[in-house]
């Protein structure tokens, strides 16, 4: 089942799309921009552990805008080594912010100790679809799904390859709809270039990937193949408890081995058939007319695709939006206000590291 918001105007429809870019013009988004520090939140809530660092609910003060703010202790990041991957997340959040289906990215900015990023905050992810609500109806996957085509459209027509394209990644906004989300592994590439690190959850890495002959476009629409092809059965098509088995799996591209799902068509199994293709070349939605011609396809034959970026059609809402307060006894010395990742003296030579966050 679908949902279809009440008509609106011409006017109204331009100010959905685009995942709600126009909005960032906003006095309260433009407030939220000039943010400095991080004593302009009121921090109340944890949402999840990053790459490298707590994720969390804050409400601006000065706008009263929710937000997610993902810190990044500059001890950690330098520890594993991913200080150009922070660096990269944040010019690529900024170079997309006006992109439909991608996380809104409001501001950056940075403290002795740690890094942080400001998004909009969203309510779950689609592993807390799954985990809370089962696996969606096939109607509501191919909406789903369409969102995502469009964002990773837009992602790759910037120059981005995305690299990490997994359910956790997929967060849900208060409207049902999708955005991805976590771009710490997205790289910008140009005519020719190849992403050499090997990057991603295992099941969906592409064979390039695995073979080491690095990867462009065409390894997210592998991974785009293999969310389609879970989110109908609830689980990945190639798989094996031993990572090896299942790096020979995906190297082997073997789809017709594959067991039917119950739930899957002859049009989205004969859709994936073209993506889990071993020749990346040959990978459906590579050749003209590009991710055109998944959009094109039989299975999608039912979707709107102007109704899906303006918003007019978009899945259910499953997850209730709620703006808990928890315990951040844990996180926060309540005498001086300060965080856990402030203890202590700030790494040597943080700053030249990160110049230009």
């Amino acid at each position: 089942m679908l949902h279809e918001p009440p008509a609106t105007s011409l006017k109204e429809k331009r100010s959905s799309a685009l995942s709600g870019s126009l909005r960032s013009h906003s006095p309260t988004i433009v407030e939220l921009q000039g943010t400095k520090s991080l004593n302009e939140f009121e921090v109340v809530d944890i949402l999840g552990q990053g790459m490298v660092g707590l994720v969390l609910r804050a409400k601006h003060k000065g706008s009263g805008k929710v937000c997610a703010i993902k810190t990044m202790p500059k001890s950690q990041v330098i520890e594993n080594g991913e200080e150009e991957h922070c660096m990269a997340e944040r010019r690529a959040l900024e170079e997309l912010r006006h992109a439909p289906f991608v996380c809104n990215y409001y501001a950056s900015f940075q403290d002795p100790w740690a890094l942080y990023l400001v998004v909009e905050d969203c309510v779950g992810d689609m592993f807390d679809l799954f985990n809370r609500s089962g696996l969606p109806g096939i109607g509501q996957i191919k909406v789903y799904t369409a969102q995502v085509l469009l964002g990773l459209e837009y992602i790759h027509s910037a120059g981005y390859v995305y690299r990490d394209m997994k359910p956790e990644n997929l967060l849900l906004r208060s409207d049902g709809s999708i955005t991805i989300g976590d771009f710490g592994f997205a790289k910008k590439l140009e005519k020719g270039q190849r992403a050499y690190t090997i990057c991603g959850t295992p099941d969906y890495l592409a064979p390039e990937l695995i073979l080491h002959q690095g990867c462009t476009r065409a390894a997210d629409i592998w991974a785009f193949g293999i969310l389609v092809f879970e989110m109908i059965a609830g689980f990945p098509p190639f798989r094996d408890r031993q990572r090896r088995d299942l790096y020979k799996r995906i190297v082997r591209a073997d789809f017709a081995a594959v067991p039917v799902p119950r739930r899957m068509d002859n049009d989205v199994h004969e859709m994936l058939s073209q993506i889990f293709v071993r020749d990346e070349s040959l990978r459906l939605g590579i050749r003209a007319p590009g991710l055109g011609a998944i959009k094109g396809h039989a299975w999608y034959e039912t979707i709107d695709w102007e109704a899906v970026m303006s918003g007019k059609l978009r899945p259910l809402h499953f997850l209730p939006e709620q703006l808990s307060r928890a315990d951040l006894s844990s996180i926060k010395d309540a005498k001086t206000g300060k965080f856990t990742w402030m203890n202590g003296p700030p790494p040597n030579s943080s700053e030249e590291k990160f110049v230009g966050f």
